[in-house]
């Protein structure tokens, strides 16, 4: 599974003439997501929400023994509980 970034919304109109204007085909485009060095998406705040850019004070490694992911790392941490993603296809 590939991360995708879209808007719920999908507009089935046509593009307008003016290209100074923000047109369907923007807003129904696949968006980037940028994320800064060092960081991972989880989520450090508590209960469920958006994802949040956590930091990566050390080195991470991504092991599968026995098939069940783990994620390990080294370094300082943000004294939170972190919560990440990891999917295998």
């Amino acid at each position: 599974m590939a991360v995708s970034l879209k808007h719920a919304f999908s507009s089935g109109k046509l593009d307008g003439a003016d290209t100074s204007l923000v047109q369907p085909s923007n807003w129904n485009a696949e968006h980037t997501l940028t994320i800064g060095t060092g960081k991972i998406l989880g989520r450090a705040a508590s209960g469920d929400g958006a994802a949040q850019e956590v930091a990566v004070a050390g080195a991470l490694t991504l092991t599968s023994p026995g098939g069940v992911p783990t994620l390990t790392g080294t370094g300082a941490s943000t004294g939170k509980a972190i919560a990440v993603a990891i999917v295998f296809s």
